[in-house]
């Protein structure tokens, strides 16, 4: 309930700067993309299947051609968990951790050329939580390269990595994205 509250009042204040910035010729877009996650494995824990699909929607502003700023939520799929029972406590033996986190980050973007083609990196910080135990804020770090179809959209191809400080591990990410611009 926390987080539809937080993703709604987050979204419609956006949504409230969108319009403000319509007046301003700023630049705000929607990025979605649909993609392909790999969990890293630790030494003791292993996964009944480390890779699910994965789903990412965020707002950005451009505040320059190279820059903008970020906001998105990531829903990384479910993964079920095995640990031996002498390592681990008897909840965590056999537990699906369904893998969801918000962003916040920045956009650097560089074209190459007068082609259309744009290379790109992402930083930033994700909170992430995967189901139990609470959440936590990690880095997150990102490279792409992309196309602008015309003035509206852009296509890219992106890997991203999630880092977690637990027995969680990493999250990998490679995706197909596209940007609307409005």
């Amino acid at each position: 309930m926390r987080t539809h509250y937080l993703l709604a009042t987050t979204l419609s204040a956006l949504l409230l700067c969108a319009a403000n910035a319509q007046a301003q010729d700023t630049s705000f877009y929607l990025h979605g993309s649909l993609g392909q996650g790999k969990i890293e494995t630790e030494q003791f824990v292993s996964y009944e299947d480390d890779n699910d699909t994965t789903l990412a929607v965020a707002f950005g502003w451009r505040l320059r051609p190279w820059l903008a700023v970020e906001f998105g939520y990531n829903d990384f799929g479910n993964y079920q968990s095995r640990c031996p029972a002498a390592v681990c406590p008897p909840l965590l033996v056999f537990r699906d951790l369904d893998y969801t986190s918000f962003e916040l980050g920045l956009n650097f973007r560089v074209p190459f050329g007068d082609s259309g083609v744009f290379g790109q990196a992402r930083a930033g910080v994700h909170n992430w939580d995967v189901g139990f135990g609470g959440s936590n804020t990690d880095p997150r770090y990102g490279l792409g390269v992309g196309y602008v179809i015309n003035d509206r959209f852009d296509v890219s191809l992106d890997f991203d990595q999630y880092q977690t400080d637990n027995a969680i591990r990493d999250l990998d990410r490679v995706s197909v994205g596209v940007d609307f611009k409005f």
